[in-house]
């Protein structure tokens, strides 16, 4: 039994062997998903050039991530971030913050794999988008099933190397053009609140999302896990940057219902075609790994969790099941890219507090951890069903998540003799 733990161990995070550059390339592949490049390369296309003021979002949000946890999570070494809150909390709460991070990470899945179906659907207009969509997932799902997070890692090495080639010539590319041509600048400008509200909610999202701290863990060191998340900062702010750029730059040149269609629509038309099949390629490598990732992650939070989920040939099981309710919840469910993103962000923002305070406070705080994750949902969801994207956003970062961290406090302000609870070692060993 103990033999077959650590196989599965070994299955979801690498043998916890990884170096610098394949950690920085899995990581960078990971953020560097079709769902983010598309829904926010629209809003380039929506608002122009000064969408690129959402670079801060991917820059601020990973530098917080690489200051505030990634050494904590390297130093914690477990399957699953999940582990944590049941560590650092109890057996039920540590249950709840998994059912929220696994139905957050369903959306997002689903999101990932609609996202590449809409870039599939510009080269295949004449094939159903449930077909593109389910030979897609057969496709990611059995180049990376048989070694999980290594298979993973090795096709994010190669992805990673083309993916800089890829966005060079881009940038390259799009520049040239830009200085040629008079490009008429749109008159609506993306509020830099927007922004700003995405950059501080993405602060509190990354720093618990699962498929992050999976990688955390396959790191060799503390040390490379913190540097392997600055330089991916940098890198994936760069990419996304160069994105939205491209579709603001021919966004007075196409008529789109739909502005999700934009990025794809200009690399099929207005790139040379080798140019636009390397671009597919690279996508296809883009998702394959984000959305196998994905699947891996989704798993071993059953796993971290279940006694009856403990064999390789199990967990590969549960992988294509994973991956036949992401494809369902794709096809029937997702529309607006960037909308569902948001809304599956919720319950990961919700446990910003639990798992902060769970990190650096040292009493016991499992009242303020629940009600904090309690109303920081209800009170999302109800902004979210109330009011557009762009005042939803702001009042989540600057009401709802504020209202999250007090409420989180005020067990200890009413109750200030608890017991200490000490938190400086957070090895665990996984269950």
């Amino acid at each position: 039994m103990s033999h077959n733990k650590s196989q599965v161990t070994d299955y979801y995070t690498a043998g916890k062997k990884v170096g610098f550059f394949a950690l920085t390339a899995t990581l960078v592949m990971t953020e560097l998903n079709t769902s983010t490049l598309i829904g926010f390369s629209s809003l380039g296309y929506v608002y122009g050039f000064s969408a690129i003021s959402l670079g801060l979002v991917f820059l601020l949000g990973l530098f917080f991530y690489a200051v505030t946890v990634a050494k904590k999570w390297k130093e914690f070494d477990a399957i699953s971030v999940t582990q944590f809150f049941q560590y650092r909390y109890n057996k039920s709460f540590g249950i709840f913050a998994a059912i929220c991070l696994w139905i957050a990470m369903l959306g997002f899945g689903a999101n990932f794999i609609h996202s590449i179906a809409v870039c599939l659907e510009a080269v295949f207009p004449a094939y159903p988008k449930a077909l593109i969509t389910l030979i897609a997932c057969a496709v990611m799902f059995v180049i990376t099933i048989n070694s999980g997070l290594k298979s993973i890692i090795q096709i994010d090495k190669v992805s990673f190397i083309l993916s800089i080639i890829l966005f060079v010539f881009l940038g390259i590319h799009f520049y040239e053009y830009h200085q040629s041509t008079n490009i008429v600048h749109i008159q609506d400008k993306l509020p830099f609140s927007f922004a700003l509200s995405l950059t501080m909610l993405t602060c509190f999202t990354y720093i618990l999302s699962p498929w992050y701290g999976q990688k955390i863990f396959s790191a060799k060191t503390p040390k490379v896990a913190f540097y392997a998340m600055l330089v991916t900062a940098i890198l994936v702010s760069l990419f996304y940057l160069i994105a939205i750029a491209i579709t603001a730059s021919f966004a007075q040149q196409l008529s789109l219902k739909n502005p999700d269609f934009a990025l794809a629509t200009i690399i099929t038309t207005k790139l040379p075609f080798v140019a636009g099949v390397g671009f597919y390629i690279v996508l296809f490598l883009i998702a394959t790994t984000t959305i196998a990732a994905l699947w891996n992650t989704m798993a071993s939070v059953i796993f971290a969790h279940s006694s009856h989920v403990k064999t390789v040939r199990s967990n590969k099981l549960l992988v294509l099941s994973i991956a036949i309710l992401s494809y369902l919840v794709a096809v029937f469910f997702i529309d607006h890219i960037l909308d569902k993103m948001l809304l599956f962000n919720i319950p990961i923002a919700s446990l910003a507090f639990s798992l902060l305070y769970g990190f650096y406070g040292k009493r016991k705080n499992l009242v303020g951890a629940v009600l904090s994750t309690i109303v920081g949902i209800v009170v999302a969801v109800t902004l979210y069903m109330v009011f557009d994207q762009q005042t939803f956003v702001f009042y989540w970062a600057f009401i709802c998540m504020p209202l999250v961290f007090i409420v989180g406090f005020l067990p200890l302000i009413i109750k200030p003799n608890n017991r200490n609870h000490s938190v400086d070692k957070l090895n665990v060993q996984p269950l």
